[in-house]
């Protein structure tokens, strides 16, 4: 991208004064800074307009936007991006941080025909672990269809983003998934880097956007349905058997056997089976390898 290219960043965030502090920061140390900083507090009670506030009076570049009421994740991204007036919008989960040379590497890569551009995320848990998710490959709606093997957040044009109508507003869960699928049917493939440019604050304490049990089995289906005029069989049966998963429910034998196929991910299959044979846990337990298979990727 040209050096002269407007990109800003957006924020959303309730209730997380000490978490969005430390975001905001990771936001300020970019090698390549933004030229905008657009926050959303959703109605929080915690102090947060005050952080804000004071940041606002040594940072400039920053825009602070306080819902009166509590609208959720998605209504309150779509309100930072409106108040964005760059090119490019880049996200971040106010638990979230990124690494200084995240910007300026995500936009080196940034070529004209890539719908979007993300990285690979590190996920850090409570007790101080750490995992790398790596990527590096394009992604198609194909791959998409399948689950969310792009992340959570990445660059992308401003005017494509309301071209797609931005992030729906209606879905309890996959709210990034669903965004990407719009954008790589209407603008081409995405691109993903091998890079680690942000860290994830993977804490179970801690709710997400989709960790609710039933919201998130709820968004799930109404992905589901949205999508499905879209997918081929495979992809349905993929897509309702990790329903199950989700709501961690036993289909019946028949079922589980319709629904399998070569391209569900052993760790569907595992979870299945751990429903009918529950020893299985306890084996698992003692083996590292196996015990990788629980992940669940949204």
């Amino acid at each position: 991208m040209s050096s002269t290219t407007t990109i800003a960043a957006i924020i959303t965030t309730h209730n997380r004064r000490e978490l969005l502090e430390r975001a905001l920061n990771s936001v300020l140390i970019q090698t390549r800074p933004v030229d905008q900083i657009v926050v959303v507090d959703d109605a929080s009670e915690d102090g947060t307009d005050i952080l804000l506030n004071e940041m606002q009076k040594r940072e400039p570049r920053i825009i602070s936007v306080r819902n009166s009421t509590n609208l959720g994740f998605a209504k309150s991204r779509n309100i930072a991006t409106s108040h964005c007036t760059t090119e490019l919008i880049a996200g971040l989960d106010d638990d979230d941080y990124w690494l200084p040379p995240r910007i300026e590497t995500l936009l080196a890569a940034y070529v004209p025909g890539t719908s979007f551009v993300s990285a690979s995320d590190i996920h850090m848990k409570p007790d101080g672990s750490q995992k790398a998710m790596v990527r590096g490959y394009a992604v198609t709606a194909e791959q998409l269809l399948y689950g969310n093997n792009a992340g959570n957040h990445g660059i992308m044009r401003r005017r494509d983003y309301f071209a797609v109508g931005g992030t729906d507003e209606s879905l309890f869960a996959l709210q990034d998934c669903d965004l990407w699928l719009g954008l790589v049917s209407a603008f081409g493939p995405a691109k993903t880097l091998p890079d680690i440019l942000q860290v994830m604050d993977i804490d179970p304490r801690r709710e997400r956007i989709s960790s609710v049990g039933s919201r998130r089995f709820k968004g799930h289906m109404q992905f589901y349905r949205k999508w499905k005029p879209r997918m081929n069989r495979k992809q349905r049966k993929y897509r309702l058997l990790h329903n199950y998963v989700i709501r961690d429910k036993r289909p019946s034998m028949k079922r589980f056997i319709q629904l399998t196929t070569l391209h569900n991910q052993p760790w569907q299959v595992y979870m299945v089976l751990k429903m009918y044979l529950p020893f299985l846990a306890t084996i698992t337990k003692k083996i590292p390898h196996v015990r990788k298979l629980k992940k669940i990727f949204t």
